[in-house]
Formats: C-alpha cells, structure tokens, sequence
C-alpha cells in the first residue's frame, strides 16, 4: 500500500540493495541469492546487500534515507547491538547472561542519538519489550540515547509511546489468532495449488500415452474427477 513516503507492507524477510527489494519465492529460500546475482550483474558489492525482518521494516529504512537526505537525520545506521545489562552471578550462584538489544535502526536527530524499533501493528508490543525499553532508557539517558518505537498508521509513522492506551491481553490474543489462521489457511491455499499443478502435469503425461493399464486409467479417473471438482477445464 503506497502512501507518498511510506510503502506499508507487512510479512517476509526482504533483501535490499541500490534501492532494488527481493524476496524469497514460493517454494524456495531464494531471496539472497536473487540479490547476489542482482548485484554481480551490475558491478555492485555482494556485502552491501541489507537484510529486514519484514517489508515494514524496509518500507521505514526507504523513509529514513530520503530524511537523511535531506538533512534532518545523519549516521542512519541498521541493526545495531546494544548491551543493556552485562552478565553476572546471581546470589544463588547462577550465571545470568547479558542482556542486548538489537535496533532495527540508529541515527541522529538534532542532538539526540536514536535507536528506533519498527513495529507493523501495536499489537505486537509486549510486556517484555515495554520493560526492555524502559530499562534502556534508563540506561542509556546520561548518552543522551532514546529508544524511539514507530508504527505504520495509515498514510504516515506514528511513534508510540509508554502509557499510551495498551490493548488488553484478550485483543492481542485474538489479533494473534487472526494473524495465525490467515497465515495457515494461505498455507492452506498454497499446498492446493502445488496439488493442481502436479495432477494438471500428470494428467498431461497420462493422456498423451497411446496406451494405458488398469492401474494408469484409474489413476487419470481419480485425477479428471479431483480437477473437475476444483473446477479445471480438461
């Protein structure tokens, strides 16, 4: 969905590089490898293809580019690690590991540095992230660093913030639900056509034999009858 600066588009991991976006295929984990051809094919360096999580996430960094651009941000970094806490021993003795936090996005912004979290929807900010946030602004205040979260919302970003209204648990547990059974029943939809194409691909062979055994003229009756249900015109 196209609205001026901001393409909102959710799901997949995108590769992204010279300002050209690909994806992995259907049936294969193809995405990189479509990029590395794409940049050998025009002198560009393999090492600067950049990885995002969603097409959210690459719709944002598009934005952040034409702002640096223009001057109203610089250093616009992406994925950056941040160690929020070091490791230590527990009065019990337990080894706690350190805690790190990996930005989709850093730059500066007038004389603030932000570190910026893109989130395709509010529903997926959790408990977790709320406290990992505030414990990183605590943190990192004195550096002047401020954890910025930003979501699509129509035809523009919107940050969200802490103590804005927080959806109930319920709502984000049915939202989840809704995301999971589209995802499924698109799963779902995809193992049918793969299922069309091999018996449309079979039933070619079959018909295309001058002769054919009991078991093969059962097989392209099964196979005629599963078309015609699916409505394909032999």
């Amino acid at each position: 969905m196209n609205k001026g600066n901001c393409v909102f588009a959710k799901g997949k991991k995108v590769y992204f590089i010279n300002g050209v976006s690909f994806e992995n295929s259907k049936d294969r984990m193809d995405g990189l490898e479509k990029a590395k051809n794409f940049a050998l094919d025009n002198g560009l360096n393999p090492n600067d293809i950049i990885k995002f999580d969603s097409r959210v996430e690459r719709d944002r960094y598009i934005y952040l580019l034409a702002k640096q651009e223009k001057g109203e941000i610089k250093n616009l970094t992406h994925h950056f690690v941040f160690k929020v806490q070091d490791s230590f021993v527990n009065a019990n003795g337990d080894e706690i590991p350190a805690i790190t936090y990996e930005s989709d996005f850093s730059y500066v912004e007038g004389d603030k540095k932000i570190v910026e979290d893109t989130k395709g929807s509010p529903y997926f900010i959790d408990e977790y992230f709320i406290t990992l946030k505030k414990v990183f602004d605590n943190i990192f205040l004195s550096k002047n660093i401020y954890l910025r979260v930003m979501i699509p919302d129509k035809s523009e970003w919107v940050e969200w913030k802490i103590g804005e209204q927080k959806k109930s648990q319920k709502l984000v547990s049915k939202q989840r639900e809704k995301i999971k059974a589209l995802k499924y029943t698109s799963h779902l939809r995809d193992l049918e056509d793969k299922k069309i194409f091999r018996y449309k691909t079979r039933y070619g062979k079959l018909i295309a034999k001058e002769r054919l055994n009991k078991r093969e003229r059962e097989r392209l009756n099964d196979i005629s009858n599963y078309l015609k249900e699916k409505g394909i015109m032999l």
